[in-house]
């Protein structure tokens, strides 16, 4: 700014008409970089103020929508500009999820675990962060594992709805992506995910809002990521049946499961090629009940049929016979 100039002992009088040109333009550049970011911060408060709206009279009417809610929030934790609003929507839709007799105190403590795990650009609650982190992770997963194993005689009953387990995923998927957590805790979080990737078809929530994308992702990492450490061959085992069980309950399968899939035939460990062609094997019954428009001439990315026909011409050869 030319005040600024001033301020730095630049005489603005003593610029060429060209450096006056230069910073008169930087200036309009920047006005119009402000305008812009006046804008995006008001649509985003306008949805914000609807949502939250709507999550404090009835929170139990957006549980279907809370796995596309959390798929827009998180990626807005690294803004400067609307990460302390997002941090407080991402608590706010813990309301939407059931722990059991244990909603609240539970819902909360998932939810600034996560913003803990996440760093977020904005400040976080101080009374939440006086715990050390490596305990407060332990407990929650501790507590998330036993709300998922309790009630051996009825385990359907005892597993979390498909929405809290969207909003449970982020943080599970911190705890197994950290390499300096206890195999105890690895084992728990691992157990948590298997007992959630097949949902029971008479659950009020179907499978449909499983974050099945992400959950095919972080297994395919961790398959891949265990099969290096000798001590993690349990933890792999455990992944890769994970892995097969979702494929199996899955309702349907969308471009972007089969791409993650595909994704994993390319990868240089042979034990997340061999994971990802079991799970690819497990949707082939949903796989042959959809039709895909194979002549769709304006979609310029490769269909998934195309892109598994030429996975299997390089899968001849594999180095290793499975």
């Amino acid at each position: 700014r030319s005040s600024d100039l001033g301020n730095k002992g630049v005489d603005t009088a003593q610029l060429t008409k060209k450096q006056q040109e230069a910073i008169a333009a930087k200036l309009q550049e920047e006005a119009e970089i402000r305008e812009k970011l006046r804008r995006i911060e008001a649509k985003f408060q306008s949805s914000l103020s609807i949502l939250t709206s709507a999550l404090d009279c009835n929170p139990s009417s957006l549980r279907r929508f809370v796995p596309a809610l959390i798929r827009c929030t998180l990626p807005l934790f690294s803004s400067l500009l609307v990460a302390r609003d997002a941090s407080s929507l991402w608590l706010a839709l813990s309301r939407c999820a059931d722990y059991g007799s244990t909603r609240q105190h539970a819902g909360l403590l998932v939810g600034h675990a996560t913003l803990r795990l996440l760093k977020p650009q904005a400040p976080l609650d101080d009374a939440w962060c006086r715990e050390s982190l490596d305990s407060q992770i332990q407990r929650t997963v501790k507590m998330l594992h036993a709300i998922s194993t309790r009630g051996s005689s009825a385990p359907a009953a005892s597993r979390l709805s498909s929405p809290t387990f969207a909003y449970t995923f982020p943080f599970l998927r911190s705890v197994l992506r950290s390499v300096d957590q206890p195999n105890e805790i690895v084992e728990q979080a691992l157990v948590i995910v298997h007992k959630h990737s097949k949902i029971e078809p008479k659950a009020e929530f179907g499978a449909q809002l499983l974050p099945r994308n992400e959950m095919l992702a972080l297994l395919l990492h961790l398959i891949g990521s265990f099969a290096d450490s000798r001590t993690k061959q349990k933890h792999q085992t455990m992944a890769n049946a994970a892995l097969v069980r979702l494929c199996q309950g899955a309702p349907s399968a969308d471009s972007d499961d089969v791409r993650v899939l595909i994704g994993g035939l390319l990868s240089a460990s042979h034990e997340t090629r061999e994971s990802a062609l079991n799970g690819l094997h497990a949707l082939l019954p949903v796989l042959s009940s959809q039709k895909e428009d194979e002549n769709d001439e304006n979609d310029s990315d490769p269909l998934p049929s195309s892109l598994l026909t030429r996975r299997i011409f390089v899968g001849q050869f594999e180095p290793r016979e499975t």
